[in-house]
């Protein structure tokens, strides 16, 4: 247990949290929406800090991250708890958290994950995913000081649900993202997450202003997210305000937690995918048995052919096509 960062007193004994922007206000005994941060006697506390649920070595391409040292191993860590309640979730086991899920939990302090790094030497450094790794805010700033001191990349897959002024402190420590996009508009932020659209779309334009590796991932959704319109829509937000050569993830849903409609059509996900080259250099399909290589963008070779997870640089070197000598926005 520790006193979390970001949030105030109010009226007496409770809190408001200022993590996200949910700004919950917390009698004594009970917590957030994220269920892991807990007033205790008119003080906030993360409940969860140092609580993992997981932890493996992957292929930096499931995270996913295509540009971002590609073929590469990454220590990923999952701990407890997020701030949406998406009816779809694909780790609700550690998302939508209890009780027993803490008793479950390892404890890793953040020297701790740092020594494991060294010991693995992932290619691709840490990566803090599974769950919404934001809602571990004080665990995420604390090990990512120390892997930053430690010369180890970290990367952050997360929902974007995070107010501006914590994201800041964050940037400092933080290689790469993967933020997920779930729709565009508000009412199915409203009704699918319990969460907002606008404050997702601020965090992808802060990280993409600071500089960092950022890639979008869109899970698409039979009956939630599948209107066309919406997604040009979408795509025409990205073009603008992140560019072309930001890497989008188109990935097939499949029924999990308290949604059960079909699985997404292979035939639809692959149309979606098409309609969003049109705009975009570097789109790619996932949870399909579909072409998700890279291609240059001016010469249109390959340069990365992947298979599953399983990623060959064929025509890259220094991020640079051996083909016409295009410089491609990819992290080697």
């Amino acid at each position: 247990m520790h006193e979390s960062y970001y949030y105030t007193s109010h009226d007496g004994d409770k809190v408001i949290c200022q993590l996200c922007p949910h700004h919950c206000t917390i009698s004594p005994g009970k917590s957030g929406v994220c269920k892991i941060r807990e007033n205790r006697g008119g003080k906030l506390y993360d409940i969860s800090y140092a609580k993992v649920s997981s932890i493996a070595m992957d292929p930096i391409e499931k995270k996913p991250l295509y540009h971002f040292y590609p073929g590469a191993d990454i220590l990923s860590i999952g701990g407890l708890g997020c701030n949406f309640e998406c009816r779809f979730c694909q780790n609700h086991e550690i998302s939508q958290v209890s009780q027993l899920d803490f008793a479950k939990a390892s404890t890793y302090m953040p020297e701790d994950i740092i020594e494991l790094a060294r010991v693995k030497k992932p290619g691709a450094g840490i990566a803090f995913t599974y769950n919404e790794p934001l809602m571990n805010f004080d665990f995420v700033l604390d090990t990512s000081k120390l892997a930053k001191d430690a010369g180890i990349p970290v990367v952050i897959v997360s929902n974007g649900y995070i107010n501006p002024k914590p994201l800041d402190d964050l940037l400092p420590f933080v290689d790469a993202f993967n933020i997920d996009l779930k729709g565009f508009s508000d009412p199915f932020y409203c009704h699918f997450t319990n969460g907002r659209l606008e404050p997702v779309l601020t965090t992808l334009k802060n990280i993409l202003k600071a500089g960092k590796h950022l890639e979008v991932t869109h899970l698409l959704v039979n009956g939630a997210n599948d209107d066309r319109d919406e997604f040009k829509e979408m795509l025409d937000w990205y073009l603008r305000k992140l560019g072309k050569d930001i890497p989008l993830h188109i990935s097939r849903y499949f029924p999990k937690f308290k949604f059960n409609n079909p699985p997404t059509n292979e035939d639809m996900l692959i149309e979606w995918v098409e309609i969003a080259r049109e705009k975009l250099n570097f789109v790619y399909p996932g949870n399909v048995l579909s072409d998700a290589s890279t291609y240059c963008s001016k010469c249109g070779e390959i340069v990365i052919k992947r298979s599953g997870f399983h990623s060959q640089t064929v025509a890259l070197s220094d991020n640079k096509c051996l083909n016409c000598g295009n410089e491609l926005p990819i992290i080697t």
